[in-house]
Order: structure tokens, then C-alpha cells, then sequence
């Protein structure tokens, strides 16, 4: 299994300054035509003409998206044989022997320096990716043609360099796990591996990011690094780029490499995720003139043109183009407005929200200000039960005028929701308001709401019958509550809520004798009892078990053998 990427997006910066020349960046690293070469000088709103030339992708491959979730545009096949290397026996019938120019370009060069430095090696190739990348049934990555499995080096008992016809397992001692087909055993061969780790680092026009290795048999290659002499440059970078991934098997068969994407294709829409090594050179000034580039297709006259726009906007996970997408959400076009929502919400960027807030004080589109909503918390979630509270006390701060006047209902569950959903105290009052409702929906949520934050035992049978007589009595049971309870902390909300559904505490305050009780009451029926028992338990404890699907009885049970194990240690019971 090959491991799916192991950090974040790495976010574009100025590169270090190289530790070894680099190969010159293309012509036109936006792409390959004159008109795209021309574009990035050009201003103001775009004719079709010249949106098109900037969409235009490049002429030679196309790594698209991560390794793991992209695809591979016009990639290129990799010989079966060449120089210092050949495919495993097994792997030209799956057809995954397709990458971007250069990783293809890359891998005979490294082996043919191999098979100079030491004749006879013969380098055995796993996959690449299929065609049009993608996912296979043999990987989880590999998909955008930037990733090769290749297998370890080998020697024989004599220490006589050996030929695999598929990948072997290598344990801490640097012995095969099992015997060949033949019946031999083999070693793992740190100078020969050495020499092909090498010639991939050090490569000076292909930047390698990751070499996917166990971590027993990395030790040995930094060994034989350093009983060789190798510069100590070399060794860092060594250090660096050999990984035993987290999130797969330790990689004890084979090597899994895996190169940046070229600035090219990271002006295309190619991620890396994960580090950027000191030594690697990077256009970032070019990638941000591309995104000014595209920004500008958002102003073509044409609404299929801008739509594509945001979209390659979205893949390049363009921060800097967060306030051109915030205006597009007022473009003419509805595919346009949900496209410049979906790519914020996948920049993720909270630096989108004080644009998204200025735009909700001008817009009378309530399906979008729902959906505008919903991407700020989703940017910010700090942000979520203060925009509730809003929402329900002082629209006008959230809302245009129009919207403001009369909150939509679909808006107000919105909100209620959110305050409920964070337990927003000072929403209480608001709430109560709404248990009056003329809208059934809105009187439950409300009271859904208020028992979520407040956790008492309130029937709201009454609440669902178009009574209003029936509804003033629910409300005036909640007003009585926030009349004596209101300036009283959670906490002893919390108890007095307990206390009312039969559990009993020893102590004045939650305390250590009450954890049992507590426990008891994370499995009660009602979600919104078991859940308060659960935030109290935290409160007091430090410990968070979010399992929101877990059944009465595992939440009880995780929170009896945690408090076995480790309630002693509990400080301030």
C-alpha cells in the first residue's frame, strides 16, 4: 500500500537560496503559447480571446491535483526497458507505466548513473501511474503521474549483485524476510541503494520530494553514506527526503518516489503537500503572477469562461485571489456564485471572511447567504456561535437592510442551530422568543436549542400543536428558569438539569465522588443529556472523547476505563 500524502498543502514562498545548481525555468512556465506568454503583461478585463489563451493548459504533461486524489493529463509512457533498468516482470500487463515528462525523464538518467558507477546493476521498476492517473486497486496515491515504486537492490550470499523479478521484504538486519522463487536468500545492498538514492537527490534538473523507505533500512543507507564520505550536504539531504510514511506500510520492499511538481504544472493546478526542502528552487513569483492571470478571467464577458476561471482558481488553492472570488459572488451567473463558493471553502482560507462579511451586509439572496454562512464557519469556526447570536439579536450587523427586516426562517434555524450547536449562553433570552413562533420548525429547533444549553427537562409536547395558549406556557416555564438561573454559571445549569432527571452528586460542586454519577448519565437516552454529561465530564477531567456515533454503552464504558486508568492523576477534584 503507498502512503497518501503526509502533511498539508504546502504553501507557495520564497524559494532558499539553492545549495546546487537548478535548471533553468521554461520560457512561459503559465504555458506554452505565444498568447500565454503575452497574457501576464496584458490588464483590465479580458477579451474571450485572451481568457482562453490564459485557461489554455500546457502543451507537454500535466500533473493535476495531489498524488493522491489528481489525475495525469497527456502523460508520457515509460520505456519497459533502457539503461540500468527494466519493469518487473508483472507490472507491464497493468499498465500503469505513465508519468509527467519529468519523472520519465528522470528515472533512466538516475539509473544509467548507477549502472556507470557500478556496471551490471539492473534497477527493477514497479508502477507509475494508469494512463490518466487517477486511483488504482494498487495504490492510494499515484494518481497524477508524479509517484514510482522501485525495488531495493540486492546482493547474494556472496555479496554478488542478485535479480529480482518482484519486491522483497527486508528486516532489521537487512535480510531478506523470505527466500527468493529460487530458493535464495538475499541481502539488501546499502552501496548499490546508496548509488541510486543519490543519483535521484542530486539529480540537477528534477526535484525529488520524498523517498518512501523503512526507517531500519534508511539507517543503513545513511551508513554507507557516511562510511563512504559522502558530502555532508548530500547526507542532509538524505536524511530529509528518505521517509518512513505514517500513514501506510513502513515501505520494508520497495522504494516509493515521489518528485515536485514541476512550476509548470504548479501553475496548472499541481499540489505538493508537505515539506519544501531548503535546497529546492521554486517560481513562486511566477505562480503569483498566474493567479493575477486568472483573476483577471473572472471579468471575461463569457460566464462558461469565468466559471473555469474560479475553478482553476480552486485548484491552485489561490489565497491571493480570495477578494477576486469574494466579488464573483455577486457575478450574474448562479453556477459562477457556487463555484467562487466551493473554491473559497477549499482555499480554507480565513482571510475570506472579512470579505464574506462585508458581502452579507449587500446581498438579498437568501440561498446564498445561507450557503455564505455556512463557509465562514467552516473557514473560522470560532466564529460560528458569535454569527448565531448575531443572526438572532442584531441581524442588522450580519444582514443587508432588506434581509435584516425580516429574517427569513430559513436563516433564523441557521442560527439556531449554530447558538445550540456551541452552547451560546447569552442566546437564551433570543431563544425563548422564538418558542412563540408561528413556525413549528422554529419553536422545536428553539427549544431543542435551549435544552442543549441550558440541559433541563422541559416537555415540549405542547410546542407541537398550533396552540398558542400551549406555546406561552413552554415559554413562561423557560422564562421562570432564566429568571432564577440566568446569572448562574453552566455548570450548575448542568447539575440542576441532572439533578431534575433523578442523578444525585455528594459534592457542593461537581467533584471527584460525582464522576461515577456522571458516567452514568453520558449513556442516558436523551442525546442532549448524555452529551451535557459528556462536556462536564471534560471540564473536569481535560479529557475529550468526541464519538458521535457511538452507541449508550461504548460512551459509558470508554469513559469508565478511562477514569480507571487515569482519574489518580486528575488534579483539582
Amino acid at each position: 500500500v503507498s502512503p497518501s500524502s503526509p502533511a498539508t498543502p504546502a504553501t507557495p514562498t520564497t524559494p532558499a537560496t539553492p545549495t546546487t545548481p537548478a535548471t533553468p525555468a521554461t520560457p512561459a512556465a503559465a504555458g506554452t503559447t505565444a498568447a500565454q506568454s503575452q497574457a501576464p503583461h496584458a490588464t483590465g478585463r479580458p477579451s474571450r480571446e485572451q481568457a482562453e489563451a490564459i485557461l489554455a493548459r500546457p502543451a507537454g504533461s500535466l500533473s493535476f491535483g495531489g498524488s493522491s486524489g489528481g489525475r495525469l493529463i497527456a502523460g508520457r509512457r515509460m520505456p519497459l526497458r533502457g539503461r540500468g533498468f527494466a519493469f518487473l516482470p508483472h507490472i507491464p500487463a497493468r499498465q500503469t507505466r505513465w508519468g509527467v515528462s519529468e519523472l520519465i525523464d528522470l528515472i533512466p538518467r538516475a539509473c544509467a548513473a548507477v549502472d556507470a558507477a557500478l556496471p551490471g546493476t539492473t534497477v527493477r521498476l514497479g508502477n507509475l501511474s494508469k494512463h490518466h492517473g487517477g486511483r488504482s486497486q494498487w495504490h492510494a496515491s499515484h494518481q497524477s503521474g508524479r509517484d514510482i515504486d522501485i525495488a531495493f537492490l540486492v546482493r547474494d550470499a556472496a555479496g554478488a549483485p542478485a535479480d529480482v523479478d518482484n519486491f522483497v521484504r527486508f528486516g532489521r538486519r537487512g535480510r531478506a524476510r523470505h527466500r527468493l522463487a529460487n530458493g535464495k536468500t538475499v541481502e539488501f545492498d546499502a552501496r548499490r541503494n546508496l548509488a541510486l538514492v543519490r543519483a535521484l537527490v542530486e539529480d540537477p534538473a528534477v526535484q525529488v520530494q520524498w523517498i518512501f523507505v523503512a526507517r531500519w533500512l534508511k539507517t543503513r543507507i545513511i551508513a554507507q553514506a557516511k562510511a563512504a564520505r559522502v558530502a555532508a550536504e548530500t547526507i542532509e539531504r538524505l536524511k530529509r527526503v528518505l521517509h518512513q510514511p505514517g500513514d501506510s506500510a513502513p515501505h520494508d520492499d520497495h522504494f516509493h518516489v515521489r518528485v515536485y511538481c514541476s512550476d509548470e504544472d504548479r501553475n496548472h493546478g499541481c499540489l505538493d503537500r508537505g515539506p519544501v526542502w531548503p535546497w529546492i528552487v521554486r517560481d513562486d513569483a511566477g505562480w503569483r503572477a498566474r493567479v493575477g492571470q486568472v483573476s483577471r478571467v473572472l471579468l471575461a464577458p463569457d460566464a462558461g469562461l469565468r466559471r473555469r476561471g474560479v475553478q482553476l482558481l480552486e485548484a491552485l488553492r489561490a489565497e491571493p485571489a480570495i477578494d477576486a472570488l469574494v466579488a464573483s459572488l455577486d457575478d450574474g451567473d448562479a453556477e459562477v456564485r457556487r463555484a467562487a463558493l466551493r473554491a473559497l471553502t477549499t482555499i480554507g482560507s480565513s482571510a475570506a471572511v472579512p470579505g464574506l462579511r462585508r458581502w452579507l451586509r449587500t446581498s438579498a439572496d437568501v440561498e446564498q447567504v445561507r450557503a455564505t454562512l455556512a463557509v465562514m464557519e467552516r473557514l473560522d469556526p470560532s466564529l460560528s456561535g458569535d454569527l448565531g447570536l448575531a443572526l438572532l439579536s442584531h441581524p442588522d450587523r450580519v444582514l443587508s437592510a432588506s434581509l435584516a427586516a425580516h429574517v427569513p426562517d430559513t436563516l433564523e434555524a441557521h442560527a439556531i442551530r449554530l447558538v445550540g450547536l456551541h452552547h451560546v449562553a447569552p442566546a437564551v433570552p433570543a431563544l425563548i422568543a422564538r418558542i412563540e413562533s408561528p413556525s413549528r420548525s422554529l419553536r422545536l429547533a428553539a427549544h431543542r436549542a435551549l435544552g442543549a444549553i441550558t440541559n433541563q427537562p422541559v416537555r415540549d409536547r405542547m410546542l407541537i400543536r398550533g396552540d398558542r395558549r400551549g406555546h406561552a406556557k413552554v415559554a413562561a416555564v423557560w422564562r421562570r428558569f432564566w429568571r432564577e438561573h440566568g446569572k448562574a454559571n453552566w455548570l450548575t445549569w448542568m447539575r440542576v438539569g441532572l439533578r431534575a432527571r433523578g442523578y444525585r452528586f455528594r459534592s457542593p460542586g461537581f467533584g471527584r465522588r460525582d464522576v461515577a454519577e456522571l458516567v452514568r448519565a453520558v449513556g442516558h437516552r436523551d442525546p442532549i443529556v448524555a452529551e451535557n454529561a459528556g462536556r462536564v465530564l471534560t471540564s473536569l477531567t481535560g479529557h475529550r472523547y468526541h464519538a458521535p456515533h457511538a452507541s449508550r454503552g461504548a460512551r459509558v464504558r470508554h469513559w469508565r476505563r478511562w477514569w480507571r486508568r487515569n482519574g489518580k492523576r486528575v488534579r483539582g477534584l
